[in-house]
This record gives structure tokens, sequence and C-alpha cells, in this order.
């Protein structure tokens, strides 16, 4: 069994792994990323919807008892290097599911 100090190694060992050089292409950053954090469920019989909203691919999550006339707009970080809607998906579906609201999640 891991103790503290063990289990702090390990997890700075694997956040190393992710660390890049300004060498390092940012499609290649974006997938790293999205490998980590996708998950292919989607969870709480959440429905996924694809969109364009004026000119923007949006996702739009619609948990089954969503309340009528309530939206969250999600916004995910990473400033176009890290993070993608792949990566936001299952949390975006959950936050959905707890608001009982449509949840939109632009790319």
């Amino acid at each position: 069994m891991m103790d503290e100090k063990q289990s702090l190694r390990q997890a700075k060992k694997l956040f190393k792994q992710y660390l890049h050089s300004f060498e390092t292409p940012i499609s290649d950053i974006r997938a790293e990323y999205d490998d980590l954090f996708y998950i292919p469920h989607i969870p709480n019989g959440v429905d996924r919807e694809q969109a364009l909203v004026g000119e923007l691919p949006v996702e739009i999550l619609q948990p089954e008892l969503a309340v009528s006339h309530k939206a969250v707009l999600y916004v995910h970080g990473g400033f176009f290097i890290s993070g993608s809607v792949k990566a936001s998906r299952n949390l975006c579906a959950s936050i959905a599911h707890e608001c009982k609201s449509n949840l939109f999640l632009p790319d």
C-alpha cells in the first residue's frame, strides 16, 4: 500500500509526463489532454446534440428532467491549447443533470 509521500511522488511523475516544451505542437498537447480526461460514457441519462449557434459549433447536453426556460453555458478553459468539448463533456453532463438544465458547451 502506498503511503502519502509515495502517492505524491507518483502524481508528480505523471504530471511531468504531460509537461511540454515550446516545440511541442498544440495539436499534440490538446490530444493528450483529451485522452487524459475523455470518458466515453455520458452519465445520468443525458442526451447530446450537436448544433450551431451562429457559426459556433456547440454541444447541447439535455438531462431527462430538464426544467424549461433554464440553461447553463459552460465555457471550458485551456486558452485553445488544452481542454476541449471532448474533455469537458462528462463533467458538463453531470452539471446539467444536477442543475436539471440544458447545458450549452461551445467548442
